[in-house]
């Protein structure tokens, strides 16, 4: 139907063949770049201390600013870590002194066709100069208590931040 440089948009036919439904134009969504192990993005949990690192974003879509994690596509031939210190460092200008995964996350499955690979790092180093980008805002700390109690209240909406915090916290 429609591409841009990071996805390919079509309708699929689908039929369900058991109850006899379908849908002639199911919407799709599909990264254009999937590393090897079905990832097409990262996202990662910046921990300094008891505090979590968050960039105030402008996101278009619902126009309005929100709290997230740093979060992007994987590049062509990156792996999961190179990708995730990469946006560490573009979004936040911050290096990262040990990075754990914390799984995978499908973003939409009932729409997007990629998964997302969760870090937590503990940062170090100078901040840098961040990458321009569209909407890239500020670089906050928060608490462990307050980021829950932004959570509960709603303050924090991106699904990668909330997913991130929870399988860190299950840890």
């Amino acid at each position: 139907m429609c591409e841009n440089s990071k996805f390919n948009i079509f309708f699929e036919h689908v039929v369900d063949k058991v109850n006899g439904l379908e849908v002639k134009d199911f919407l799709v969504v599909e990264p254009k770049t999937t590393n090897k192990n079905g990832i097409s993005g990262v996202a990662l949990l910046p921990i300094k201390g008891r505090q979590v690192g968050l960039i105030k974003m402008y996101r278009p879509p619902i126009k309005a600013w929100s709290l997230e994690i740093p979060h992007g596509f994987i590049e062509p031939g990156e792996d999961e870590i190179s990708s995730a210190k990469r946006e560490l460092r573009e979004e936040t200008g911050l290096t990262a002194d040990s990075i754990i995964p914390l799984g995978i996350v499908a973003p939409d499955a009932g729409v997007i066709n990629g998964l997302v690979m969760l870090f937590v790092c503990e940062v170090g180093g100078d901040l840098q100069q961040t990458t321009p980008e569209v909407g890239l805002g500020s670089l906050i700390w928060v608490g462990f208590e307050d980021f829950e109690q932004m959570l509960r209240s709603s303050e924090i909406q991106d699904s990668f931040t909330i997913a991130a915090w929870c399988k860190f916290r299950l840890q």
